[in-house]
């Protein structure tokens, strides 16, 4: 019984120390936005992961989005995509962490994103 009882416990803590340890390396991964293999994957993930991001807004907001919101959404992350890559470009390297706020707060991406949220006919959700 106390293998047993040793066994988990050695479980546990090598699942806290890859799953910890997993989080932190991710979110100290540095992004450098004039590495032309650094622009092609965000590129690629922009679109979906900026939909995603308007839904999950949307339907914390208590209003899941309608077929309509979802193009909208589709057309406003494609026009804001390049712009904000650019924006980016102009920033010293950074880490996800640093970008997600970025991009959250940057005056300049947010005026890129609300332009074109704007120019595809949907409202940011509150």
């Amino acid at each position: 019984m106390k293998y047993v009882f040793w066994g988990i416990v050695t479980v546990v803590v090598l699942g806290v120390v890859v799953v910890g340890g997993g989080a932190y390396w991710l979110a100290n991964i540095e992004v450098d936005f004039k590495d032309p293999q650094m622009v092609g994957k965000f590129t690629e993930t922009y679109g979906k992961n900026c939909v995603a991001t308007y839904q999950k807004q949307l339907t914390k907001a208590g209003t899941p989005p309608t077929e309509e919101q979802l193009t909208g959404a589709e057309a406003a992350c494609k026009c804001a995509r390049d712009p904000v890559i650019a924006a980016l470009a102009k920033r010293p390297v950074m880490t996800v962490s640093e970008l997600a706020g970025t991009m959250a707060s940057d005056p300049e991406i947010l005026a890129i994103t609300k332009s074109c949220s704007e120019a595809a006919g949907i409202a940011a959700p509150q």
